[in-house]
């Protein structure tokens, strides 16, 4: 008895150990999405005033 409470012990600690490294995956999925998209919005709003201001300067000559 003892054995099979060993042995369904480690096939608990295996899939706790996936479950967490599941979850560590997909949280690192997130967040590199999140940052992706932070960082595509911030250099669309620099082109965006980069270009504005070219133009303002150009209408002022």
């Amino acid at each position: 008895m003892a054995a099979r409470e060993a042995e369904e012990g480690v096939a608990m600690r295996a899939v706790l150990l996936r479950l967490i490294d599941t979850t560590v995956s997909a949280f690192n999925l997130a967040f590199l999405t999140v940052t992706e998209t932070a960082a595509a919005l911030q250099r669309h709003l620099l082109l965006t005033r980069k270009y504005q201001n070219k133009s303002l300067i150009i209408s002022q000559e």
